[in-house]
């Protein structure tokens, strides 16, 4: 079946049909079919196994800078996801201060919500 092209000033009404276009691929995951390629993307380190290694190794590091600094995290570390972690800010440090030292350092934090908002990031 050809193709219509529509005119820009009254988009309902055709211009003319195009016909010399290839017919639409058929529902086809290329990537499930290509046992190299996915064996590829495992090795470097894709897919979700993979970043999920690279997320639990960078929140370690992040967790064991952070209690260096003596900042402790809300909840015991077996209690989080690879993503995403709440830590309690240092007396004396309030939200605006950390979040200010954080971004310069060029990292991305939100504070708590309802009742931990002064207390977490």
């Amino acid at each position: 079946m050809p193709a219509e092209t529509h005119d820009p000033g009254d988009p309902g009404q055709p211009t003319h049909a195009v016909e010399n276009q290839a017919p639409p691929l058929p529902e086809l995951n290329l990537f499930e079919s290509d046992r190299v390629l996915k064996d590829a993307v495992e090795q470097e380190g894709g897919g979700w196994a993979g970043r999920r290694r690279i997320y639990r190794e960078r929140a370690a590091r992040i967790a064991k800078e952070l209690a260096s600094l003596s900042v402790s995290m809300l909840l015991n570390n077996n209690e989080y996801s690879c993503v995403l972690r709440s830590y309690l800010l240092p007396d004396g440090c309030g939200y605006e201060q950390a979040h200010d030292a954080f971004k310069q350092a060029g990292f991305v934090i939100y504070s708590g919500q309802g009742q931990f908002e002064e207390d977490v990031f």
